[in-house]
């Protein structure tokens, strides 16, 4: 009798293939230079502060899948990259055109009641208020004050471990002279 293969360590993987809910947000921030710490914060906390909107309300059933963008990966993250990941090429067909918009972040927020999404989102953005506000106070991307979003970005999903517990980031010298 042969002894059973090893499958490796238990990867915990982001809820992207969950089936459909009720509700659901899509946020998509662009992150300036020098925020980038923040984001290495949030992504590290994101599925403690999940766990913490979804506990009130687990019948919701809260989702927060969380991509990051080819010109942030290289802000945040030493080493190879992930396969596939680049800047999003706009599309131009005879009819239809996909436009290639900026974005760094993506999170897609679900759950079967509406109000635990805004929850969601608001502690993000809470979390993320400085890139959001701007400097002035009110001097941001108002891309949410459109119901039709035309955009199109591609972004890489890390497993949830990856975010957890986040690989060091490049020196500060490293990060001006890469490539997007």
């Amino acid at each position: 009798m042969t002894a059973p293969r090893s499958v490796g360590p238990t990867v915990a993987s982001q809820s992207v293939l969950s089936p459909l809910t009720d509700a659901a947000i899509f946020l998509v921030a662009t992150v300036r230079d020098g925020g980038e710490q923040t984001v290495r914060d949030l992504l590290e906390d994101l599925s403690a502060l999940q766990r913490s909107v979804g506990f009130r309300q687990p019948a919701a059933g809260l989702s927060c899948v969380t991509g990051i963008g080819s010109q942030l990966w290289d802000r945040l993250f030493t080493g190879k990259r992930p396969a596939q990941l680049h800047r999003f090429r706009q599309w131009k067909g005879p009819r239809h055109t996909a436009p290639a918009t900026p974005g760094d972040l993506l999170f897609h927020l679900r759950a079967t009641q509406v109000d635990v999404c805004f929850e969601m989102a608001a502690k993000i953005a809470e979390r993320l208020r400085g890139m959001f506000l701007g400097d002035p106070y009110g001097n941001y991307d108002r891309i949410l004050d459109f119901s039709t979003a035309v955009t199109g970005s591609l972004f890489f999903v890390p497993t949830g471990d990856f975010l957890d517990d986040l690989p060091p980031g490049p020196a500060a010298s490293t990060r001006e002279n890469v490539p997007g």
